[in-house]
């Protein structure tokens, strides 16, 4: 028979401290023998060695049960182990296609905040406690910008107050112009805002302020252990009009280890002063306004090299946004578009009519949040495959729609807060997005 079914048998539950229990250790002794103390011996006593190994092993064997069986027991009967401080015992499950509450989050209901994923966590930082400009209630007061912050972890759903940055942060740009405030390398997250440009070093939990470029830029994501940056404007200002044909889109990099700004004249010509920039395997994708619609191109960031332009039929600003492969312009209510810098294939996505829960109101407006996870983007509410064409749909917002706090990141999304009318809620929710695998979501 198995010691492992003997030791059941014997004590199916034993005790966390203290190992078997009473009974038990009679019914092992009963299979080992005796436990007695060896004689001392006035006179050498001489013993045939054959029969000496027997009680050895005996005993050797009781200690080894007496010691081990509690861990074996523990380990085999499923009894656990007291929870780590820092870890909560009921961890967040890992199923797909519905919204989990997480835990209470160490931060006061807002909006507007600066999310991020850093190092398997959500970073959530700043914003403001003003209420919402909406149609109904009208603006608020100027708003009140916030400094502190927390991450989120979904392995263990615990949150975690981090560092209070060194200037207060909020969402980058307007509802209508939503242009990318961070770029992750690594464990360290870069957030340029108002002419300030900081990092945060998730590993050390501290925040560092840096030199800020030479001129006004906006992040366009990351190549390597570089940042890269694009001018507001090529012709000079941030206002829609023609640029010179002369005129070359610079870019600018920074060099993490160097603490240093490099500018970087491309040979594409921009025609249009408003435009927009990510990085996308490499690559920067360069979109602007051209006549009813948006032309792009592509700069290969190591060789300087430029691809052949295109252009979409589309009214929504020009601003691509990253996800695998391709760069995605999320921002049309009934198509958008999508581009393989590599191959400069164009494929079109007919959006759904209705639009889906992450169709959210951003003030007055409702907008699509072009939010990424799993390898999909939010398009009209609603997550999007570009390698497969196929949809996930998102159920239902399980906080008010009205100005929520939404990151994404991994594979999955986090929505927090939101305006109820009165106040903000300060709960928060998990959602691991479905794989896609409807034709309409």
């Amino acid at each position: 028979m198995r010691l492992t079914t003997l030791l059941r048998r014997a004590d199916p539950w034993p005790h966390p401290e203290r190992g078997l229990s009473t009974r038990a250790r009679a019914e092992l002794r009963a299979l080992v023998g005796p436990e007695t103390e060896a004689p001392v011996p006035s006179r050498p006593v001489v013993r045939r060695r054959g029969r000496r190994l027997p009680v050895l092993g005996a005993a050797l064997l009781a200690v080894l049960l007496l010691v081990a069986v509690p861990v074996l027991q523990r380990s085999v009967q499923g009894v656990p182990t007291p929870p780590v401080a820092s870890v909560r015992a009921s961890a967040v499950p890992p199923v797909t296609g519905r919204w989990i509450e997480a835990a209470s989050a160490p931060l006061s209901g807002r909006r507007d905040a600066l999310t991020a994923w850093v190092a398997g966590s959500f970073l959530v930082v700043g914003g403001t406690t003003t209420r919402p400009c909406t149609a109904r209630q009208g603006c608020g007061d100027d708003p009140a910008t916030l400094s502190d912050g927390a991450r989120y972890t979904p392995a263990t759903d615990t949150w975690e107050a981090i560092a209070t940055a060194p200037v207060p942060l909020g969402r980058a740009g307007e509802a209508a112009n939503p242009y990318q405030a961070t770029t992750v390398i690594g464990h360290r997250l870069y957030v340029l805002q108002g002419g300030v440009f900081l990092s945060y070093d998730a590993d050390i939990d501290r925040w560092t302020s840096l030199d800020a470029p030479p001129t006004t830029v906006y992040l366009a994501g990351a190549a390597g252990d570089s940042v890269i940056a694009f001018p507001v404007s090529v012709c000079g200002d941030d206002t829609i009009r023609t640029c010179r044909a002369t005129e070359r889109m610079p870019y600018l990099r920074y060099d993490p280890d160097a603490a240093s700004w490099t500018k970087h004249v491309t040979r594409l010509a921009v025609p249009s002063s408003v435009y927009g920039a990510t990085v996308v395997g490499g690559q920067l994708v360069v979109s602007w306004l051209e006549r009813n619609g948006i032309g792009a191109a592509s700069v290969d960031l190591r060789r300087g090299t430029t691809a052949v332009r295109s252009r979409f039929p589309t009214g929504q600003r020009p601003m691509p946004v990253a996800v695998g492969n391709w760069a995605a312009w999320p921002r049309d209510s009934r198509r958008a578009w999508l581009l393989d810098p590599l191959t400069f294939t164009t494929p079109r996505v007919v959006l759904p009519t209705e639009p889906g829960a992450l169709w959210v109101s951003v003030g007055r407006t409702q907008r699509n949040l072009p939010l990424v996870a799993a390898g999909m983007i939010v398009l009209r509410g609603q997550f999007y495959d570009p390698s497969t064409g196929l949809w996930s749909a998102v159920p239902a917002l399980p906080v008010p729609a009205q100005d929520p706090v939404i990151a994404s990141g991994g594979d999955a999304v986090l929505a927090c807060n939101g305006w109820d009318g009165t106040g903000y809620a300060t709960s928060c929710f998990l959602l691991r997005p479905e794989p896609a695998s409807q034709k309409r979501p």
